[in-house]
């Protein structure tokens, strides 16, 4: 009997012990090798956030849509006035909200209508300071966006304003989840819209909002200075008779003279809050519209590749119409344009186009546009350029070929190099669009090693003194 109970022992060491051991020895290492390829990726900047689609973009993938999706903004805190939006797959982003100033009342939750199960959706921001435009960043650029991943359904967004990044992302902090994943949203009152527009000695003030049923509504709009004091109240309070959306405009006459001021609308009904910002002074420019962010061509008549609005020292751009089936750039002198257009930077990255020229035609396919500026370089050296395009395109300075990016293809790049002295040069883009729907060009220029789009207001024509 006791031979029998060690063989039995010996059975079980052996066929039950060992290899238990030997998975978790086996579970252990796995685990601690996969710890090694997640510091890895962290040292050399492959680390994921959250699902994404690729590592290039690091978006996020929807994988439900059982229940809406919402933005969320928790604070703002920066001088500057900074736009946030968001893009569906790569299709033309979509303003959510504007922030400028100390801590400004931020928004109830906004839903992101238009989520299909498998698309991905990035936010990206625009930052105005000292008179300019700058980004737009995408919340996969480490230098202005840190991502954290809260659940499979909610991820934390902090981020740096455009103008300038430490990478301590402190001057803005949101969400985007899933109902059910963060706060609620409002039931009784939600702002569907505020803008604000110039008049003569003045601004206006456009806004709508939704109430689910009629009662009180307390509506407020401080006007804040460059010191964050109050500089005047609106009250735009009203009792609605029942549920609806209550549209108002309201003409601001003052002459504004402090060098920033801030708009803050509040609106209050039912126990719930919602809040919008915008900016009165410091968002505002002659150049508004001009290199516009991709897709929003509702702050005045801009598409993508520019504004009928003109400005110094941009890109000249005179649009064409082409015969359907060009495949090359054509002959621009035996044309005649159809419109002009003007823009500072040339970024738009391959993506869906379908709105035409606002203010000068509707057309989305077989067209060319040809660019045209001065530059001043300011040193005499070897200056390296890249151009990405869909479809054909062509880079001269001073009547010479930099780069020839020419016929009907899918979004491409290439490079090239010139020689240039100090001193005013005349730069020229060429690009056409063949077949609908899809367009790209953005030009580049190398600093310190860098790849970055070229800014022709970095380069403008100044009056030389020798």
């Amino acid at each position: 009997m006791r031979l029998k109970k060690v063989f039995l022992s010996f059975v079980f060491l052996i066929f039950v012990a060992v290899p238990s051991v030997h998975a978790k020895l086996s579970f252990n290492l796995g685990k601690f090798q996969q710890q090694i390829e997640q510091l890895k990726n962290r040292f050399s900047g492959n680390e994921q956030v959250g699902r994404t689609s690729s590592r290039e973009k690091r978006a996020i993938t929807i994988w439900s849509v059982r229940k809406p999706w919402f933005f969320k903004m928790k604070w703002y805190n920066a001088s500057s006035c900074t736009r946030i939006y968001y893009q569906i797959n790569d299709e033309a982003p979509v303003f959510l909200v504007e922030y400028a100033g100390p801590y400004p009342a931020v928004s109830a939750p906004i839903r992101i209508r238009g989520l299909h199960r498998g698309d991905t959706i990035r936010f990206l921001i625009k930052t105005h300071w000292n008179g300019r435009w700058y980004g737009p960043a995408y919340s996969d650029n480490r230098d202005f966006f840190i991502v954290r991943r809260v659940s499979n359904h909610a991820w934390d967004f902090k981020f740096e304003d455009v103008a300038s990044s430490d990478r301590a992302y402190n001057d803005g902090e949101f969400y985007f989840y899933q109902e059910g994943e963060g706060v609620q949203p409002n039931r009784f009152i939600n702002i569907k819209k505020f803008d604000v527009h110039k008049i003569e000695k003045g601004v206006r003030f456009e806004g709508e909002i939704h109430v689910s049923r009629g009662g009180y509504v307390k509506s407020i709009i401080n006007i804040r200075d460059n010191h964050w004091r109050i500089y005047r109240k609106i009250d735009m309070s009203f009792r609605p008779e029942e549920a609806g959306d209550y549209r108002f405009t309201y003409d601001f006459k003052d002459p504004l003279r402090a060098p920033m001021y801030t708009s803050i609308w509040n609106v209050w009904f039912e126990g719930e809050r919602d809040a919008r910002v915008r900016a009165l002074k410091g968002c505002f420019s002659e150049e508004e519209g001009v290199g516009e962010l991709e897709g929003t061509s509702n702050e005045g008549e801009s598409n993508v590749f520019g504004s009928v609005k003109g400005s110094p020292f941009v890109f000249v751009g005179n649009v064409y119409f082409i015969r359907s089936g060009t495949d090359h750039l054509p002959n621009f002198r035996a044309l005649t344009p159809v419109g002009k257009i003007y823009t500072a930077i040339l970024n738009i990255k391959p993506r869906r186009f379908s709105e035409g020229f606002p203010g000068i035609t509707n057309r989305f396919e077989w067209f060319a546009i040809d660019y045209k500026g001065q530059i001043y370089i300011p040193k005499s050296k070897w200056y390296r350029f890249a151009l990405l395009s869909d479809d054909g395109s062509r880079l001269i300075i001073d009547g010479r070929v930099v780069i020839d990016n020419d016929g009907i293809h899918p979004p491409r790049e290439k490079s090239g190099s010139i020689y240039l002295k100090r001193g005013v040069h005349t730069m020229e883009v060429q690009y056409f669009q063949g077949p609908r729907y899809y367009v790209a060009l953005v030009l580049y220029v190398y600093k310190n090693g860098r790849k970055v789009p070229f800014d022709v207001r970095e380069f403008a024509p100044v009056k030389l003194n020798d």
